[in-house]
């Protein structure tokens, strides 16, 4: 396993200290994993330079884990320096450290979820909301958007999520288009159906499990058996869809910037 180190001197003693460590793993091929620690100086008995009696402790800040593909990218200059500026950045005065067991803890998946979601406000916004070539905000920063509990801040019109999250209600409506959602996901092989249906709605995957079991319920929606996803529309899910204006509200969920959501 190759492996480096850089550290930042700044302070009199390595404050921020960065190491890259590559290997191969099983799925993910070649891998170079970053890890960030934080020095603090204290008073001690081992010297370190001149006329300077400290010792430095280190904890472990951050955990990054870049995919590679089939070779290993260079370490450049720049990205060294863009590294330890960025570490600079980081809290100075948190207690704790990352540590193996911590991983346990930490909600991957909803993650991947919040993350896709992320990106695809961003695109929405640009496709529906600003002409091409403008920034996503009315500044020379980085163009960034800001998400609390779900919605994002300072935005003119309202989110596709903040809309959806507002209005949704553990409705019929809402009930009959998400079980449509579902059932047409299903039937076309989509894996993780309810991640899907999150990332493409903005609602959260307790809301859309909701509105699965009014459609159940309601007997609109079949069962692949307990414990088992997937599922169909039934012949009295297709009459209900039909005659609660479905497709309407499906359109308006999926569709920012349009319908009254």
């Amino acid at each position: 396993m190759d492996k480096g180190i850089i550290w930042d001197n700044s302070k009199g003693y390595p404050a921020n200290v960065l190491s890259w460590h590559e290997m191969s793993v099983p799925k993910l091929g070649n891998i170079r994993v970053w890890i960030h620690s934080k020095g603090d100086s204290v008073k001690s008995d081992f010297a370190y330079g001149k006329d300077n009696r400290a010792r430095v402790t280190f904890t472990f800040g951050s955990i990054e884990i870049q995919i590679q593909g089939d070779s290993f990218s260079e370490v450049t200059e720049n990205e060294k320096q863009l590294r330890l500026e960025l570490a600079k950045c980081a809290p100075a005065n948190t207690s704790g450290s990352v540590k193996s067991s911590n991983f346990r803890f930490i909600p991957v998946g909803q993650l991947e979820v919040d993350h896709m979601q992320c990106i695809k406000a961003c695109y929405d916004k640009n496709r529906f909301e600003i002409p091409t070539g403008i920034r996503l905000v009315k500044t020379d920063k980085t163009p960034t958007l800001v998400f609390k509990g779900g919605v994002i801040q300072k935005s003119g019109s309202g989110s596709l999520f903040e809309k959806n999250i507002n209005r949704f209600r553990a409705t019929q409506e809402f009930a009959i288009a998400i079980a449509k959602i579902y059932s047409d996901l299903s039937q076309i092989g989509t894996q993780k159906i309810i991640k899907q249906i999150s990332v493409d709605t903005g609602l959260s995957s307790e809301k859309i499990y909701t509105s699965l079991r009014v459609a159940r319920g309601q007997g609109w929606l079949t069962s692949n058996g307990v414990g088992k996803a997937g599922g169909t529309l039934s012949s009295e899910g297709v009459e209900a869809y039909k005659k609660l204006n479905g497709e309407k509200t499906i359109n308006e969920l999926l569709s920012p910037g349009k319908g009254n959501i």
